[in-house]
């Protein structure tokens, strides 16, 4: 059965190996007996591994902050910070970017007023369906159906005035 003692002197010599094999000692330290270069070495690895992670959570900030305020372009900020937040001048615009204000509505539109909200207003088709009637109602034509639809539309904010005259327009030219 094999010692403790083998297995650090394996342990040492599979570091001294792979530190050699990456670049990060040279041959004669590979062949020297010194752990206290051994120790020093692994020491400043693991500093530079935490340096290393620090530095990707700064990195990061802010897309943490898009992602924590539910900012609907928090993917497009964390492509940005990835590629461009190593510059001061990425990294402040990005934060600038998910700091902004979402403007959040009523009938479900959000951003568009507040700048830099790429994805939020994409444009909706909206398709007019026949009404349903109610009790009493008498079936009207096609025009006057579609002319209802619209209105109704109008009046629970599906469509904005501007919209609803258009729509208006082009029902009454087909006549």
């Amino acid at each position: 059965m094999l010692g403790p003692k083998f297995h650090v002197r394996l342990t040492r010599a599979a570091l001294k190996l792979s530190l050699l094999s990456f670049g990060l000692a040279t041959p004669a330290f590979a062949q020297s007996n010194s752990t206290v270069m051994l120790e020093q070495l692994i020491l400043h690895l693991v500093v530079l591994s935490v340096l290393v992670v620090v530095g990707l959570l700064v990195l990061f900030i802010p897309a943490f902050v898009a992602f924590h305020r539910q900012h609907p372009n928090r993917w497009a900020i964390a492509v940005v910070c990835l590629a461009f937040g190593g510059t001061v001048i990425g990294w402040f615009g990005a934060l600038v970017w998910a700091m902004q204000a979402v403007h959040k509505s009523p009938s479900g539109s959000d951003g568009g007023e507040s700048g830099l909200n790429i994805f939020v207003n994409d444009p909706v088709p909206v398709r007019i369906e026949p009404v349903a009637l109610g009790p009493g109602q008498v079936e009207l034509n096609g025009v006057s159906q579609r002319l209802a639809r619209l209105h109704q539309l109008a009046d629970r904010g599906d469509i904005s005035a501007e919209e609803h005259a258009a729509l208006r327009q082009a029902i009454l030219k087909a006549i």
